[in-house]
């Protein structure tokens, strides 16, 4: 492979994967900028490291290109010593496995460069959650401890079928307004132009809207943003997977005023078997994890809901590693919504528990900012 840099304060080859490379030196942290196998990366070591390495995997996206603001727990590390490095991913969509891929190569380069850290750590948020889970069990040697965040942890599989997938077919029962279904994406589909509306028609319908609730737990401020996955994310992982990964042919829809209508009613989809193989692979959990893992999340989190942490404590359990697990719970609506503190905190306690044996309880970690004074 034919290696090209570009180099700006000192010299640096990446495990022969290096296309393109920045280095640019500030007065306290130096960042290096490149990418590897089409994923721009970044890391940032600050002056004073502590030898320890915090890695980031970021959540579902429809870009490679790595975004000029700060990622969680960023500010945190470098003002305590941690060198931070994170990853964009060589493909857009649901790229588990290429964020897999992607972060862990990332990991030894800087290996490479920058010797190899006394403690490496790997947190994610939303789909990097789902993948700080996989390099886990994947690579149990490589990371002292794991902070998945509003991750689908337990199964993605079960994730888009019960979250995603279902609310699709719901939806088209109360509201037959949407080009295509579930499983086919007509050419010229647009979500702005063929799904807004007919979500704003819907919501205008208090009792279809009532019953859609009822049945999938979505609310009408949020039936926008979950349909836009329930329609572009569905198709994306279509394609992605080669056909369909869910069957709903025995699925009991319940919760709405005539539950046997509604079931006589929706649509029914077969799985095709290479689909969900292809979603199993990236990634269905084992539970083999070997260093403690303390999970961040939302209680009323409708896109990923909390029910997956559980689900993931029951597979630990089953697998005797359940006594490596914590999940601390932050009493607030939406998805992805902690504070810089509430995340600080989590990693510290993570952190305490690696270093120091001291194992978190389960629990309440939500941050209350205190009320700003009133000038007088």
């Amino acid at each position: 492979m034919t290696i090209r840099t570009r180099i700006v304060a000192t010299n640096c080859i990446a495990l022969c994967l290096v296309a393109a490379l920045c280095v640019v030196a500030t007065a306290d942290v130096k960042i290096e900028e490149g990418e590897m196998d089409g994923a721009p990366f970044r890391i940032l070591m600050p002056d004073d490291w502590n030898n320890r390495l915090v890695l980031f995997a970021h959540g579902y996206s429809g870009s490679t290109e790595l975004g000029r603001g700060k990622v969680p727990l960023e500010e945190y590390s470098l003002n305590h010593g941690y060198a931070m490095a994170y990853s964009g991913y060589n493909e857009t969509g649901w790229a588990v496995g290429a964020g897999v891929a992607c972060t862990d190569r990332l990991r030894q380069y800087f290996v490479e460069k920058y010797g190899n850290p006394t403690r490496t750590y790997i947190a994610g948020a939303s789909m990097g959650g789902t993948i700080t889970v996989c390099l886990m069990e994947t690579y149990p040697d490589m990371y002292d401890g794991g902070l998945p965040m509003a991750g689908a942890v337990a199964s993605p599989l079960d994730f888009w079928k019960r979250t995603i997938f279902d609310l699709r077919v719901v939806f088209d029962y109360y509201c037959a307004d949407i080009p295509g279904t579930a499983t086919d994406f007509p050419e010229g589909f647009s979500f702005r132009e063929d799904v807004v509306p007919a979500v704003r028609k819907l919501m205008k319908d208090e009792e279809k809207m009532a019953e859609l609730t009822k049945v999938t737990g979505v609310r009408s401020h949020e039936l926008a943003s979950m349909m836009w996955f329930a329609t572009e994310g569905l198709k994306e992982l279509y394609e992605r997977c080669g056909g369909n990964s869910f069957s709903n042919t025995c699925r009991y829809y319940a919760g709405s005023s005539d539950d046997r209508a509604l079931n006589a009613g929706v649509k029914r989809y077969e799985s095709d078997r290479n689909a969900v193989e292809y979603l199993l692979k990236y990634h269905e959990p084992t539970g083999g994890i070997k260093r403690p893992m303390v999970a961040l999340h939302g209680t009323g989190d409708t896109l990923v809901p909390i029910e997956q942490e559980h689900r993931y404590k029951e597979l630990l359990e089953k697998k005797g590693n359940g006594n490596l697990f914590v999940l601390k719970v932050v009493d607030r609506p939406g998805h992805v919504t902690f504070r810089p503190e509430e995340m600080a905190r989590a990693f510290e306690e993570l952190v305490a528990w690696v270093e120091h044996g001291t194992e978190p309880t389960f629990g309440d970690i939500t941050y209350t900012p205190p009320k700003k004074k009133r000038e007088k």
